[in-house]
């Protein structure tokens, strides 16, 4: 069996603004009263393609059905955004999948998000960015993931049509973090805005650091500092 559940993207710069979800995929633990595990849709990519494509429709069809039925209960919420394995991606179809979807659901197109890892544009950059010129102008959004981890970084923020860009503090600052580290972060966060994209930082992981990142005016923050993921049952109560 497989549980989704959801970790809160939460809004920095202007505190008024809407919270953000992204959807994760868990198994339920052996243990009773312990938290689901977290499933890595990348390595299940890795070992089967065709099983990460199957798991990718369910998860979609199952978060659009729960969008649907929960708009009213969640109404602070603004995007609920889903990751994609690189196998679905190689998907002709996935745009026509997807807007089908959400319209069998009735879940509306401004409120869901999908993320793209920049590591999967380097073999499917073609199909991606049909995908976001299919979709965007039908409200979908899309967050380009990893930012700053690969070479190709800033043709990839060029060339598609994303509206947030993630940078995973802990990937480029450490832990602790570090002056370089957090130089970097800032730099690109102000690649963003001159780009026009907003910045979330994921991985923030103290309360110091998201006083950091309000300073620097970032938009958004994820990680263990702002709130842990639980499931989507329980979102509806706090969104």
């Amino acid at each position: 069996a497989l549980i989704l559940q959801a970790e809160r993207i939460a809004p920095v710069r202007n505190r008024r603004a809407p919270s953000h979800y992204e959807v994760l995929l868990g198994a339920p633990s052996s243990g009773a009263g312990r938290l689901p595990e977290q499933l890595d849709l990348a390595a299940i990519a890795t070992s089967n393609a065709a099983l990460a494509h199957r798991v990718d429709r369910w998860c979609m069809k199952n978060a659009f059905r729960w969008i649907a039925q929960h708009q009213k209960e969640t109404p602070s919420a603004g995007r609920w955004f889903l990751n994609l394995s690189q196998a679905s991606f190689a998907d002709p179809e996935l745009a026509q999948f997807i807007a089908a979807a959400a319209h069998e659901a009735q879940a509306p197109a401004q409120h869901i998000g999908l993320e793209i890892e920049e590591q999967a544009l380097a073999s499917g950059f073609v199909q991606i960015n049909e995908l976001v010129r299919k979709l965007a102008p039908q409200g979908f959004q899309f967050t380009l993931d990893g930012f700053g981890r690969g070479i190709s970084s800033f043709a990839y923020l060029k060339s598609l049509d994303v509206t947030n860009v993630k940078i995973d503090h802990t990937a480029l600052a450490g832990d602790a973090g570090d002056d370089v580290g957090e130089t970097l972060l800032r730099s690109l966060h102000q690649i963003n805005k001159v780009l026009g994209r907003a910045t979330i930082i994921q991985s923030v992981s103290s309360p110091e650091l998201l006083k950091r990142l309000a300073s620097a005016s970032v938009d958004y923050a994820q990680g263990p500092a702002v709130a842990a993921p639980i499931l989507l049952d329980k979102i509806r109560r706090r969104a």
